[in-house]
């Protein structure tokens, strides 16, 4: 039995280092990114129709590393500082039926409810480095800014209700393509990228469940969609477990047959 044991945990320090190891390389994983229905199809070096382009406002993609349950927020866009005094937006989370790529109007620097659908928005706070997760309703307040672009709100919670989970982050500036395994792309002679890195956050929340992703900052000079799918969803922390004590099994019992 103690035997069993000190395999088990074998397995799991290994894997643990494995994960840290994921994490330090920046393996961004799994590319989530969706077309956003505005523009062309390719999301990486690209930004909306008739508006400025540029590596720095380039929403460049969305990741999630399965082994390290990691999920990754990447763009030339400054997501710490914003760019042009135009601030950076909330994280928003909704299931397949939410709205995304369409005017609904309410542009200009309007406050309108949730008509898109979404069901939680992830606040980034740059001073801490911490996260706050917020549960939506339809009548949640939501900032809209630029009528131009309007396909690409929402940008910003208007009015936060409470907070319904915490965490912490890390934010990675100006990684060039190859620190980042070439999984994006900068524009040339620009080519510096910024990337937000989020753990794992938890069992029943957004990103274990096909939801989709979306992002865009104050302007929407550039609009960001990611869908989460059976094929990419994190496995929960149980089943982790049983691939562990499945493995432990088939040792010993190819020990066994060895014998």
């Amino acid at each position: 039995m103690k035997k069993i044991a000190l395999v088990f945990a074998g397995i799991l320090v290994i894997s643990l280092a494995m994960g840290n190891q994921g994490v330090h390389a920046l393996a961004l994983g799994t590319n989530i990114t969706i077309w956003d229905k505005v523009g062309v199809f390719n999301e990486d070096n690209e930004v909306e129709p008739n508006c400025v382009q540029g590596q720095i406002w380039d929403l460049e993609g969305f990741f999630i590393n399965t082994g390290t349950k990691n999920f990754y927020m990447v763009g030339g866009y400054d997501f710490k500082n914003g760019v042009q005094g135009w601030a950076p937006g909330d994280i928003f989370f909704g299931p397949s039926t939410a709205k995304y790529g369409e005017d609904i109007g309410g542009g200009g620097n309007s406050v309108v409810s949730n008509v898109w659908g979404y069901t939680y928005a992830l606040r980034l706070d740059f001073l801490n480095f911490t996260w706050n997760l917020y549960q939506l309703t339809n009548d949640t307040l939501i900032n809209v800014f630029y009528g131009q672009n309007a396909e690409a709100n929402p940008w910003k919670v208007n009015t936060l209700p409470a907070v319904h989970k915490s965490g912490s982050f890390k934010y990675y500036e100006g990684k060039t393509d190859s620190d980042l395994g070439g999984a994006v792309t900068g524009w040339p002679g620009s080519g510096l990228h910024n990337v937000v890195e989020i753990p794992y956050l938890g069992s029943g929340l957004p990103l274990f469940n096909q939801y989709l992703i979306h992002y865009t900052y104050q302007c929407g000079n550039d609009n960001l969609m990611g869908r989460v799918t059976s094929s990419t969803q994190i496995p929960e922390p149980s089943t982790l477990v049983l691939l562990g004590v499945g493995l432990v099994g088939l040792g010993i019992w190819r020990k066994k047959r060895t014998k």
